[in-house]
């Protein structure tokens, strides 16, 4: 939610994490720094989202133009009609919607995170990255979250090397006539 429209460049498709915006029941609503030094990084995005961060923009320079003189200019990317942020709460309460009405299963903006990292993890990104990519200032903080997609991505990746070696084995054993005995590894 502390998403600013300078922190996002659109022609090298990255996004600066700097800032975030929350809301605390002693203090209401404020900006902070996220928390640890790691936690400050720059992440690419794809195309894809370029594409809806330029509509999104286009939208809001729209509506400045017709709100006129009650904009108010926060340069935040998550706004009200008017230009102000959105209260921190605001998007989750949207993402709820969201998914009740498209029938999804109901879960937390954070788990989208644990997406995110699991998607990685799939992709066979290094845990390096991945910790990067989270912000985490160690990659023994992802290692403790996360143990669990790396082993299944671990088993993932034996199974896919053993259906391809085998693959290959029974190619060349059509192609060449070879018969070979294996013992299991």
């Amino acid at each position: 939610m502390g998403l600013k429209w300078e922190n996002i460049d659109l022609e090298e498709k990255t996004i600066s994490v700097i800032q975030t915006r929350i809301y605390s029941g002693g203090f209401g609503v404020y900006e902070d720094t996220p928390k640890t030094a790691k936690s400050v990084r720059k992440i690419s995005i794809p195309q894809e989202r370029v594409t809806l961060l330029k509509q999104l923009k286009l939208q809001e320079d729209k509506r400045r133009i017709l709100i006129g003189t009650k904009w108010i200019e926060s340069g935040a990317v998550f706004q009200n009609d008017f230009g102000a942020p959105l209260y921190p709460n605001r998007m989750y309460v949207w993402f709820q919607n969201f998914l009740k009405e498209n029938g999804l299963r109901r879960i937390t903006m954070h788990q989208l995170r644990h997406t995110h990292a699991s998607l990685l993890s799939y992709l066979n990104m290094d845990k390096v990255q991945i910790s990067q990519r989270l912000g985490h200032s160690q990659l023994s903080t992802t290692m403790n979250i996360y143990t669990h997609l790396f082993e299944e991505t671990d088993q993932l990746i034996s199974d896919k090397m053993s259906e391809e070696f085998f693959r290959l084995v029974r190619k060349m054993d059509r192609k060449n006539r070879i018969y070979t005995k294996f013992a299991p590894c």
